[in-house]
């Protein structure tokens, strides 16, 4: 079975986005000790993790856009789509690429040490005379087998009824944060006219927070929209848990620019958005509405 992946970044802006772009992943997948995947395909390296527990079925997505990111990038898999997938430790990746944000350049390869398979990382840094002194750090990693590799796809949550675009995260981020306070389910309702609303509920109180004039994203040139089950003006409702929408919001310390979200009543919320070197995906599955 042939699986070699080589790819290389000659330049500092690419050594910080994607030290940027896996801390914003491990922010986003909390994943405790759990594994996560890392598939590579001809032009995307994906990240992939679900989270154990109560809420096992939330997902988190990265896509990290080859080009925009590697300046090299080379993959040679027995597999028929030409694609490679293994689990690792996000944190201790996201660890190794620390001392990669003041390097001159930085160069990833599939390798074994002693027998076991490791994700390479191998540092070019400079010393104080001006001499290249490489350090490679070495991420253990456990290959998937092709068969388990097939069956990797994004949650099938059907057509979304509504598709919006939220208010400024920072916004978003205190709005529920105060929720989260309150508990641990969030309804979330929106329609077609561009309103929102975000609620909790308890015993003793109730929250509202309503949101007006919120854009759905544009059809591109050719295309046109699903049919809908509902009239623009019908709310659909979705009940979800706080702590994870709380959780993408979050994981971006940094302004992730629009964030779209999907509504699909009775299978669950996708927030998703779009960076120039990456796009982050997260699914959160429909819980009881509280009682």
């Amino acid at each position: 079975m042939t699986i070699r992946w080589k790819a290389k970044i000659d330049n500092a802006g690419g050594c910080i986005a994607l030290h940027r772009l896996v801390g914003t992943f491990t922010r986003l997948a909390k994943p405790g000790r759990a594994l996560s995947k890392v598939h590579l395909t001809p032009d995307k390296m994906i990240l992939v993790h679900r989270t154990e527990g109560v809420d096992s079925d939330v997902q988190a997505w990265t896509e990290i856009i080859q080009q925009n990111v590697f300046s090299s990038y080379r993959i040679e898999s027995s597999h028929k789509n030409n694609e490679i997938v293994f689990d690792l430790h996000i944190e201790q990746f996201a660890k190794a690429l620390k001392s990669t944000v003041t390097a001159s350049e930085v160069t990833l390869k599939l390798t074994k040490r002693g027998g076991v398979a490791c994700l390479a990382i191998i540092i070019g840094m400079t010393t104080v005379t001006g001499m290249a002194r490489p350090v490679t750090q070495a991420v253990p990693v456990s290959l998937v087998e092709m068969e388990e590799l097939n069956e990797l796809q994004h949650p099938d949550l059907g057509i979304p009824d509504v598709n919006l675009y939220l208010p400024n995260v920072k916004v978003m981020r205190s709005i529920v944060e105060r929720m989260k306070a309150l508990s641990d389910a969030m309804i979330i309702s929106a329609n077609r006219d561009g309103e929102a609303v975000f609620k909790v509920e308890t015993a003793l109180v109730s929250v509202k927070t309503y949101f007006r004039n919120l854009e759905e994203p544009h059809l591109k040139d050719g295309e046109t929209a699903p049919p809908s089950r509902t009239a623009a003006s019908d709310f659909v409702d979705a009940s979800v848990l706080v702590k994870s929408v709380h959780q993408y919001l979050s994981a971006h310390q940094q302004d992730p620019g629009r964030v779209l979200m999907s509504i699909t009543p009775g299978r669950g919320v996708v927030l998703h958005c779009v960076q120039t070197d990456a796009t982050f995906t997260f699914y959160i599955p429909t819980k009881a509405a509280p009682g």
